[in-house]
């Protein structure tokens, strides 16, 4: 008997790929390198998550969790005898409670879906990065992501209320809690926010929510050296009080090869290519450009 049909008997068939229809898959969204496991399981509940890692236990296989793919470090990188454990099939979600402000969410919404869930509703989701259309929330949460809106709203880990995990040997820790002023004793959910799957595999949360902003105002700076930029942040902070929600610096030599591919990659209008010329001229002579956003 295969020894991967118990673990077949756990997630379906259709949901277990082995190591040669997995080679011919890239590692990541980046890496065009053939996928090396063991296997590649897509569990869709708890129970499911639970029941794999047990078996994985069991049979001293190790276990590499896997979200959205779109990390830049080979993050799922795995080796030939690891087992590969997708959350994509943990992609339900409430709508959002407009009381609490929360929602609950499994480990494998893409984020995008959850941020226009939560805007139809009214409120917003704190976390917001480059990679949301395919970014997880498993993922995100595991790596504590930063995000474009940590100065206001804070990192991921300031965005949760409860978590609910499963440990190596199949055990599921659950403290769905939607409460802000939770003191029950020990808050492990933040051991296991950051700690990027080493020690268990995240598969729901509650997160905490906010009012949508009514509108939002962007502005495009230049400088001359880095004291400038830090005391604009300083003045933004103080002024805006607290409503100031991105503030990102970008080199000159990062703002001219952005705007010399777009320039050159796309067809633009005229009156397009007139204003990235005029752009590009008044910020070229400075070192630091800043974007920042009041929401």
């Amino acid at each position: 008997m295969n020894a991967l049909t118990s673990l077949a008997d756990i997630v379906g068939s259709r949901h277990l790929i082995e190591a040669e229809a997995l080679r011919e898959r890239p590692q990541d969204f980046w890496n065009n390198v053939p996928t090396r496991a063991l296997a590649l399981v897509r569990p869709a509940s708890v129970e499911e998550v639970s029941a794999v890692l047990a078996w994985c236990n069991r049979n001293g296989s190790p276990v590499v969790p896997e979200g959205g793919r779109t990390n830049l470090i080979q993050g799922t990188a795995a080796s030939p005898e690891a087992v590969l454990l997708s959350t994509e099939r943990l992609n339900q979600f409430d709508a959002p409670d407009l009381g609490a402000m929360t929602v609950q969410a499994g480990s494998g919404v893409v984020l995008q879906a959850l941020q226009e869930s939560c805007h139809a509703a009214g409120l917003r989701f704190g976390l917001d990065f480059g990679a949301r259309g395919s970014a997880t929330l498993g993922g995100a949460l595991s790596t504590n992501a930063g995000g474009f809106q940590a100065l206001r709203y804070g990192v991921a880990r300031d965005q949760v209320r409860g978590l609910e995990v499963v440990l190596a040997d199949g055990t599921v820790l659950s403290h769905l809690t939607p409460y802000a002023k939770d003191n029950t004793g020990y808050d492990l959910k933040h051991l296991f926010i950051g700690s990027e799957g080493t020690l268990g595999v995240i598969t729901r949360a509650i997160l905490r929510l906010h009012p949508a902003p009514v509108t939002a105002n962007t502005a495009l700076l230049s400088f001359t050296d880095f004291d400038a930029v830090t005391r604009t942040l300083s003045r933004l902070r103080r002024d805006l009080q607290g409503t100031l929600s991105s503030f990102e610096i970008m080199w000159r030599e990062f703002f001219e090869f952005n705007v010399d591919a777009l320039c050159g990659g796309r067809s633009l209008s005229r009156k397009a290519a007139r204003s990235m010329s005029c752009a590009r001229r008044r910020v070229s002579l400075p070192i630091w450009t800043m974007l920042a956003s009041k929401q």
